[in-house]
């Protein structure tokens, strides 16, 4: 390497702002590389399982809710009582089917749509024997609005839940995933940074040697 030492100044210079130049894009890209990877982990987490997993908590309260607020409806109770709660159970449908309808660009893996797909079915499942409760009290027939409110009613109802409580164990693993990735992500991106200043510190000793 004696043909490095006996460049004039002016070469030298310019291998050396060569070599720096080279050091800062090795390390600018190293950087970038791993920023780019932790945003895109975030920005899944921040999209899709945390909207996921409130709007799954909101569905399991509302189907508590529904149920508590049917069973109001189908007692022997004031008018005033059972319209108070006709129109909470409207309110509380109306917000089920929108969660359900505007659920799917939440949906972050394949068994989370198979999941959504069903429980949407086993909702609809669900409201169609409720409906059938309010035509049986309409028409009299408590006995039988009672059977099927604590038989088939209840049955579909508890499906419905327990597909929502498969949705939040599906988001839990989905964030757990989004963990461990940003996890190993950090670790490479830590370790590329750590190469880089290891070859910086060589360069500077090349350019001490050079000068």
């Amino acid at each position: 390497m004696e043909w490095i030492k006996n460049l004039k100044l002016m070469p030298k210079l310019m291998l050396a702002f060569g070599l720096v130049l080279a050091i800062m894009l090795v390390q600018g890209l190293a950087a970038y590389n791993g920023l780019h990877a932790l945003n895109g982990v975030a920005d899944n987490v921040s999209r899709q399982v945390v909207p996921s997993v409130r709007i799954n908590g909101e569905m399991r309260g509302i189907l508590g809710e529904y149920r508590s607020a049917a069973y109001q409806s189908l007692i022997r109770s004031s008018d005033a009582v059972k319209k108070e709660a006709e129109t909470r159970k409207l309110a509380l449908h109306k917000r089920m089917d929108e969660i359900i309808a505007t659920y799917p660009p939440m949906i972050g893996s394949p068994q989370e749509r198979a999941i959504y797909e069903r429980t949407a079915a086993d909702w609809k499942k669900a409201t169609a024997s409720y409906q059938s409760v309010e035509e049986m009290l309409q028409l009299e027939l408590h006995d039988d609005a009672i059977d099927t409110f604590t038989g088939e009613t209840r049955t579909l109802h508890n499906k419905v839940v327990a597909d929502v409580v498969d949705l939040i164990a599906e988001n839990d693993r989905q964030a757990k995933v989004a963990a461990a990735a940003a996890g190993s992500t950090y670790s490479k991106a830590s370790a590329m940074l750590l190469v880089c200043v290891l070859i910086g510190t060589v360069g500077a000793v090349g350019l001490a040697w050079l000068f």
